[in-house]
């Protein structure tokens, strides 16, 4: 195809598209993401930054990444697939989807919460309160928001006990320093 039709061609894209299908599909997605980055690097030289397909480009690379535990980079694909502009609200729902569930296995449950509403809101508005995604994000959205609540007791109890921490050390400076200064007085009476 690049020879026919040159290495910018539209079906270069497609055909970086199957390889990445299908070396994924074989198992090797380090040389699977080459083919979808060189995909994505075409679709925006041809169609520019607001090509149709690039949203759902960097949602699979960070899928891919996800997919092989490394989320610091797929949490970057996933935000700049929600960057870009989609005109597939379902898309949207799957980007919000997948950010939230690395923000939670990050720790990050607030962020969690808020992109796992966004996707319940496009999945029941698209899907109907009956279809599987929109009852797994209901699901996820209980777990979510349970994590948070836990996680934000859990951050006041640290910040009480921390709080309780300082405070008996700042008295057990002030007490030491009340028995250097006692010392000091006894070494100056027997002088």
């Amino acid at each position: 195809l690049v020879q026919i039709g040159g290495f910018d061609s539209p079906d270069v894209i497609g055909a970086h598209l199957v390889i990445f299908q299908m070396l994924l599909t074989a198992g090797q997605p380090s040389k699977a993401i080459k083919h979808l980055r060189a995909g994505i690097y075409l679709m925006e030289m041809l169609g520019g930054p607001h090509h149709v397909e690039l949203s759902n480009a960097y949602h699979k690379v960070g899928t891919v990444y996800h997919g092989v535990n490394d989320v610091t980079t797929a949490l970057r694909f996933y935000q700049e697939a929600a960057s870009r502009e989609s005109c597939d609200r379902l898309l949207e729902g799957m980007i919000s989807k997948s950010t939230a569930i690395v923000m939670a296995t990050i720790g990050q449950y607030k962020a969690a919460l808020e992109n796992e509403k966004h996707a319940f809101q496009l999945f029941s508005t698209l899907l109907g309160e009956n279809h599987s995604l929109t009852k797994t994000s209901d699901q996820a959205l209980k777990k979510f928001m349970s994590a948070a609540v836990e996680h934000g007791n859990k951050m006041v109890e640290d910040l009480k006990k921390k709080k309780e921490v300082d405070a008996a050390e700042a008295i057990a400076h002030e007490i030491e320093a009340e028995e250097q200064a006692e010392e000091e007085r006894k070494k100056k009476k027997k002088h």
